[in-house]
């Protein structure tokens, strides 16, 4: 093992991996605005269930639209459920210097796989809510995360 002190010059390939995919996704975000705003919004049309949303793409992508709207929403949410709670983790874990990752043992980071299991856990139990508007869900976590980001990337940065 060698004794090296890393400078921020060590990563430049990590470097260009953030700034690639932070601009590759704000890319995609920012062509599924224009496309929804030059769709649903000229059309008068407002989503507040995953079904209207399905709905509305059916004059672009035909009578099936339902399966291209469920396949992305399945990628996305498979997508989620595996990053979310495991980068939570990973923060809480590190914010408070306790052991973390998924190669240790329960017994080895108890407060690691404790924080993942009661994200994943709370999550599933939060939208089997009858009634629960998945899309208000939706906004209200993505809003909340808009607040909590400054203040997250305050604290990395210090």
């Amino acid at each position: 093992i060698v004794d090296k002190k890393l400078s921020i010059k060590d990563y430049k390939y990590e470097k260009m991996d953030v700034y690639l995919g932070a601009f590759w996704g704000d890319a995609i975000s920012f062509f599924i605005i224009v496309c929804t705003a030059a769709t649903l919004y000229k059309a008068g049309i407002t989503i507040e269930t995953a079904e209207q949303a399905a709905t509305a793409l059916k004059p672009l992508a035909g009578q099936y639209a339902f399966i291209l709207f469920g396949a992305g929403l399945f990628g996305a949410s498979v997508l989620a459920a595996a990053v979310i709670p495991l980068s939570t983790s990973y923060a809480i874990c590190e914010a408070f210097g306790w052991e973390s990752g998924v190669n240790y043992k329960y017994k080895e980071a108890p407060a690691f796989f404790g924080i993942y299991t009661t994200v994943i856990a709370v999550s599933s139990l939060l939208i089997l809510i009858p009634g629960l508007s998945l899309i208000k869900i939706i906004i209200v976590t993505q809003q909340i995360a808009g607040i909590l980001s400054p203040i997250i990337l305050t604290f990395m940065a210090i």
